[in-house]
């Protein structure tokens, strides 16, 4: 959202304390191609914040841009907002879009009224969810139309749900509707959040609903006040079910306890209690399903920040090495696609798959950024490859940490990748420890 803007250039400036708590192998960048145009470009319009994976061949993409609705407005009240558009195609041309698919309604009463924005996208299967089927499950903002004193004012986001058979038409989660039928609405239902904002935030704002319009006493600080939003979504395999974890930025209402939440759900709609992480900043995440040093996999998160692109890496999704705590930051950097551009203050996309896992080092990236903003933003293509160091095969059977013996540490080392998710060992292997373990 538009909004973010102004807070996330001083949320940077503050926050370099973050201690991290693993100690990992390395990640780096390294970039073989930017972009001169933008890939996805509306004319003088804001795209940003979006959300890709390859299916079939085809790159789709959902994002967040400016909506502009000639005859909308009246009195005070806005005639643009935030809503989602999608577009697909590949590193060369397009197939379809950009076309608007999920607009905001700018409704008084709804849960998207002013703003649908920032989504992220995958696609999830859950045994007593339309009959089984792997829908496309969009996590997106949404936020009300907020008024002051006949003025409509930015207001607190949270985090609603949508589903779709196609990842074009999409039906809505409504809590009241979900529990009576187990049934979603259409595009114009009003949404319930799946994840809400802190009520402390309706205190300190002195919200209320009046006369059929979402009113607050005075206009929102938005640095203590954002609300939950810029979710990211990867579905992770755990012991046979596909579970949604599901990454979000909260701003509970006090600057000083912002972070990024981690929460798992396995139909996707009801989810745990959230961890934080050692990340306070806004991302896209996407896990690199590629063993490496003593780990099965890794996390990657793209983020934007002080107009330009950054990459955060972590081994558990929780502890991460990122711009505000690391002591080489330049080793994160990994650009714009174009250095006349401005990058747009939200995450840039990893091209994943369908569950927003990578299985190569080299990736394709969807970069928000343009000649100005917030007028002027497309998205632009800049591609490379994450590396890590590799995990090793044994020198020889059952010694799994390479110092060509076989002793318990090998049986460490092999229980930790046997329980890790996704798991890289099996009882096979294990077999192959115990006999040599055993002649020692």
């Amino acid at each position: 959202m538009k909004k973010i803007v102004l807070f996330l250039i001083l949320f940077l400036v503050f926050n370099s304390n973050v201690v991290l708590a693993v100690d990992p192998p390395s990640v780096i960048f390294i970039p073989t191609f930017r972009a001169t145009t933008p890939l996805v470009d509306r004319i003088d319009k804001y795209d940003y914040a979006p959300t890709a994976m390859v299916e079939d061949g085809v790159w789709k993409a959902w994002y967040c841009g400016e909506e502009i609705r000639p005859g909308v407005k009246t009195g005070e009240s806005w005639s643009s907002g935030d809503s989602i558009y999608y577009w697909s195609g590949d590193a060369t041309k397009t197939t379809s879009g950009p076309s608007l698919i999920f607009p905001a309604t700018f409704s008084n009463v709804k849960e998207n009224g002013q703003h649908n924005c920032a989504p992220t996208v995958v696609k999830h299967a859950n045994l007593y969810i339309a009959d089984g089927q792997e829908l496309y499950k969009m996590y997106y903002e949404c936020a009300r139309r907020f008024w002051r004193g006949g003025k409509e004012e930015q207001g607190f986001t949270q985090i609603c749900l949508a589903t779709s058979q196609d990842g074009q038409h999409w039906q809505t989660y409504n809590q009241s509707l979900w529990d009576s039928s187990h049934t979603f609405g259409n595009a114009t239902t009003d949404p319930s959040p799946v994840v809400k904002a802190n009520p402390k935030i309706l205190e300190n704002i002195q919200y209320t609903f009046l006369n059929g319009r979402h009113t607050v006493g005075v206009a929102p600080d938005l640095s203590h006040n954002y609300g939950v939003g810029h979710p990211t979504a990867i579905v992770m395999n755990v012991g046979g079910i596909q579970q949604v974890w599901l990454w979000y930025y909260d701003v509970p209402g006090d600057w000083n306890k912002k972070s990024v939440f981690l929460v798992k759900s396995t139909d996707g709609i009801h989810f745990e209690n959230p961890v934080k992480t050692t990340m306070p900043h806004t991302m896209d995440v996407k896990y690199f399903a590629i063993p490496t040093g003593n780990y099965p996999g890794y996390f990657v998160g793209t983020q934007g920040i002080l107009d330009t692109n950054y990459f955060t890496y972590s081994f558990d999704g929780i502890n991460w090495t990122w711009w505000g705590n690391s002591p080489n930051k330049e080793i994160l950097k990994f650009g714009l696609a174009k250095s006349t551009n401005h990058v747009a203050y939200a995450q840039p996309a990893i091209v994943g798959d369908k569950h927003g896992i990578v299985h190569s080092s080299n990736v394709n990236i969807l970069s928000g950024e343009g000649s100005s903003w917030p007028q002027g933003t497309g998205l632009w293509l800049i591609q490379g490859s994450f590396t890590a160091p590799i995990a090793t095969l044994p020198a020889r059977q059952g010694d799994f940490n390479n110092d060509n013996v076989v002793n318990l540490a090998d049986f460490g080392v092999w229980k930790k990748r046997y329980l890790a998710v996704p798991p890289t060992m099996t009882l096979v292997d294990f077999g192959e420890w115990k006999r040599e373990y055993l002649k020692n």
